[in-house]
């Protein structure tokens, strides 16, 4: 419907009870515009027979009516327009009683004044913009772009909210009925719209979530993945490329290099022949000679200094130990046929510290070896093993 006047509106002469008419409700407290049919203005202005016959008992039982039996002539009397300022209205009447209508406000009914109706006039120009004059002299400002005319939501850092009521009213079949607000009732059927689209294309995955996955078949290469749903997975090794499961070759592999660590924590370089290797100690069977450059090392492994003291020589082939008392070295533990071991004997401060030999230990002339006495002493014992006995040759008094 365009905007017009109330004056260039229409004339209904003949309203029929669902035709629709527009009221202001609490006019003197908070004004709100609303509507009210023609049926309901009726109902409420009909007077019921009994409501006469009533009034006409009270008229004929009041002698105060009858008294003012000479005032009856004054239903001839004529009422006319008197004089009008910018604020009042006279209305002067035939028998000289007359009055002045005062202005309207915010509490209490009255006249429009001429200023109120000035601003009438003016609004109405700019809701319709009908008059092409005034739209004239308003495209200027109508132009303008800087802040408050024309603000967009990005200026004002909201453009990245969506362009909805702004309010939490809860709609129902009448309230949306009385909305007015056609942008913010369009906004919200899009959203609506948009909302049902989603949830028709996610209804047949909503029951996924009750799905429940179990392992199935395991094979060296592949994990299979069982869905109660029936849509199984088959996960594949993993390779240079792709991630994937590990695999038991894969795994083997994991095993045998960690088990080919030294001692200290290092990883031993194997090189080509490193599959003939037994990582166990056993003996190496498949190589018959071994070059390499560079040094070939073994940490010193320093013993526990107590009344009898048993190498380990899983513990490396180079061994330590400073003598406090007279010691018991008893025969060692984990030898290798062929394998040759150091014993590095040190006297403490003290020195003078003994030192007896385990029967496996075998020395030139069959007599064991007297070690250097003096403080700090180093004496160094150099065997070779044939896996169970010791051959040794004694080297004394290092400083």
């Amino acid at each position: 419907m365009v905007n017009k006047k109330i004056t260039e509106l229409t004339e209904l002469t003949t309203p029929v009870s669902a035709d629709v008419v527009a009221i202001v409700d609490d006019t003197i407290g908070t004004p709100t515009t609303k509507k009210i049919t023609y049926g309901n203005i009726q109902s409420n202005l009909s007077i019921t027979a009994s409501q006469v016959n009533d009034f006409d008992t009270e008229v004929s039982n009041n002698s105060a009516v009858s008294a003012n039996t000479s005032k009856v002539s004054n239903v001839t009397t004529n009422l006319s327009e008197g004089t009008s300022t910018e604020t009042t209205v006279d209305v002067d009447s035939s028998d000289g009683t007359n009055a002045t209508l005062v202005s309207a406000s915010t509490l209490r009914a009255g006249v429009l004044t001429k200023a109120k109706f000035d601003e009438v006039v003016v609004n109405n120009a700019k809701v319709s913009y009908t008059d092409a004059a005034a739209v004239s002299s308003n495209t200027t400002h109508r132009g303008l772009t800087n802040d408050p005319h024309s603000v967009t939501a990005t200026q004002v850092g909201l453009g990245n909210v969506s362009n909805v009521a702004t309010d939490d009213t809860a709609y129902n079949a009448t309230s949306w009925n009385t909305n007015t607000d056609s942008a913010t009732k369009n906004a919200i059927r899009d959203k609506v719209e948009t909302m049902d689209t989603a949830i028709g294309l996610n209804t047949s995955k909503v029951t996924n979530v009750s799905t429940n996955l179990s392992a199935g078949t395991l094979t060296a290469t592949t994990i299979a993945v069982n869905s109660s749903d029936g849509t199984n997975a088959t996960l594949v090794e993993a390779d240079t490329t792709n991630a994937g499961i590990l695999g038991s070759d894969k795994w083997d592999e994991i095993v045998a290099n960690t088990t080919a660590k030294h001692t200290q924590g290092t990883d031993t370089a194997l090189g080509a022949q490193s599959q003939n290797l037994d990582m166990n100690g056993n003996a190496i069977t498949a190589i018959t000679n071994i070059e390499y450059t560079g040094q070939s090392s073994s940490p010193i492994h320093t013993l526990t200094d107590q009344a009898t003291i048993t190498p380990d020589f899983d513990d490396g082939d180079v061994q330590t130990v400073t003598l406090t008392a007279n010691r018991t070295l008893a025969n060692p533990s984990n030898q290798k046929s062929g394998a040759t071991y150091l014993i590095i004997v040190v006297q403490d401060a003290g020195g003078t510290n003994e030192l007896t030999f385990g029967s496996n230990y075998k020395w030139s002339g069959g007599t064991a070896p007297t070690l250097s006495t003096d403080g700090d002493a180093v004496d160094i014992l150099t065997f070779i093993s044939d896996g169970t006995n010791m051959y040794g040759v004694f080297q004394g008094d290092f400083s």
